[in-house]
């Protein structure tokens, strides 16, 4: 379901949409990363109980190479989607162009001319994650795999949760379209997340860095009706002409004082000199256990105990190369530690 109108002050095409497609993937968003995200904590540890240990292994397995599911949100970039059920979502994602589908799945992490070389070609570049090639060898098996998986998912277990949160989403859409109508569209924006800054020129996004949108190249809002992304300020801007935002809704009960705790695992794992210092030669270059050992004069074992804390607090990454196990610096995470730390605050 959607509302939309035209600003005519701003010139401004502003839809308001209510997506169950949307609800179905940011359900899987939490349950791949349920800790992050406290509104839906106690949601997540009840629908994990209910699960089958094949659906659990599924929602692992797939969690990596579609950025948490948030990759498999892009399809809804297509409007002819906006107002269609699940199951015909689904089916119209069967139908995507394949390199497509694989570049939103991936949520751009590796680039479309990489992807055509994959499936095309059969070619894949040295640096691609294996994870990534596996699911590219046999592509059309692998799309008929994963919608399959949502497919199972959304019939045994949430279309019973959604049948309660639908009712509830959708007045919420409806008293939301009408505020933004009263009021400027500038000042709702503003309003939707305290990391949204508007000037008299233009609006900020202050995430892991700051995304900035003029306001005079502003041509098209969409306003997403949302229970499950928060705390994310989540964002889709192109061409700095078009904007999509959520909007948060609070279905169940929380405690907001609680850290998230993995939040809490990486601040605890950069809490250390001698992690700190790991975390600095790794951010110039991938290194082996053994290298690090050298540069830093201790002993692998030593450097083993550190690296295991850095790799459960996901702040470093370990790729294989020939005989050796080097490790990688997630940058995104060192980016996003005053985001995390605003996130809470917030």
């Amino acid at each position: 379901m959607h509302l939309s109108y035209f600003d005519a002050d701003n010139k401004i095409d502003v839809h308001f949409l209510y997506s169950p497609y949307h609800e179905l993937i940011g359900s899987l968003h939490v349950l791949a990363k349920y800790d992050h995200h406290m509104p839906r904590e106690q949601w997540a540890i009840n629908m994990i109980k209910k699960l089958s240990p094949e659906i659990k292994e599924k929602i692992l397995l797939y969690k990596d190479i579609t950025h948490q599911y948030l990759g498999l949100l892009n399809f809804l970039d297509n409007k002819d989607l906006w107002d269609i059920s699940i199951s015909e979502c689904l089916y119209e994602l069967e139908k995507v162009n394949i390199i497509d589908f694989f570049y939103l799945t991936f949520n751009g992490v590796i680039n479309r001319q990489s992807i055509i070389n994959a499936i095309k070609s059969n070619y894949y570049s040295d640096t691609m994650p294996s994870d990534y090639v596996e699911c590219m060898k046999k592509p059309y098996d692998f799309r008929e795999q994963i919608l399959s998986f949502i497919r199972e998912y959304y019939y045994n277990y949430f279309a019973m949760e959604l049948s309660f949160s639908e009712p509830v989403l959708i007045r919420k859409l409806k008293k939301e379209y009408y505020r933004c109508k009263e009021i400027s569209i500038y000042d709702y924006i503003k309003m939707l997340h305290p990391r949204i800054e508007v000037t008299d020129d233009r609006i900020n996004f202050h995430k892991y860095r700051t995304f900035e949108v003029y306001k005079k190249d502003l041509q098209e809002a969409v306003f997403k009706i949302d229970s499950f992304i928060n705390p994310h300020l989540l964002i889709n801007i192109e061409a700095k002409k078009y904007i999509e935002l959520i909007i948060p809704t609070y279905i169940t009960s929380y405690d907001s004082d609680k850290l998230p705790a993995d939040t809490l695992s990486v601040f605890k794992a950069i809490a250390d000199e001698t992690r700190m210092k790991i975390i600095r030669n790794l951010y110039r270059e991938p290194m082996s256990t053994q290298k690090l050992a050298d540069k830093l004069n201790l002993t692998e074992a030593c450097i083993s105990k550190h690296l295991k804390i850095l790799f459960n607090a996901s702040i470093v990454t370990k790729v294989r190369d020939g005989n050796y196990m080097n490790y990688h610096l997630d940058q995104m995470i060192i980016d996003s530690l005053v985001m995390y730390m605003y996130e809470y605050l917030n």
